[in-house]
């Protein structure tokens, strides 16, 4: 009987490194997106955006350009 292996679900969590004054210009914003293009690039499973601290539109638009 034949097996078929699946590839591992990898998860990135984020660091929560952000406060309320981050905005999409911040540079932890920009590195927030990096890391989340480079875990693309590693084809990482899943990302979560842990980033208790942001107001709900900058985490909208951190979201939606990750995404992106």
């Amino acid at each position: 009987m034949s097996r078929e292996l699946k590839p591992p679900i990898t998860y990135l969590v984020t660091s929560n490194e952000t406060t309320s004054a981050t905005t999409p210009i911040s540079e932890e914003f920009q590195r927030i997106l990096a890391l989340v293009a480079a875990a693309r690039a590693a084809r990482i499973s899943l990302v979560q955006l842990r980033e208790k601290r942001l107001t709900a539109h900058v985490l909208y638009e951190l979201a939606a350009r990750a995404a992106a």
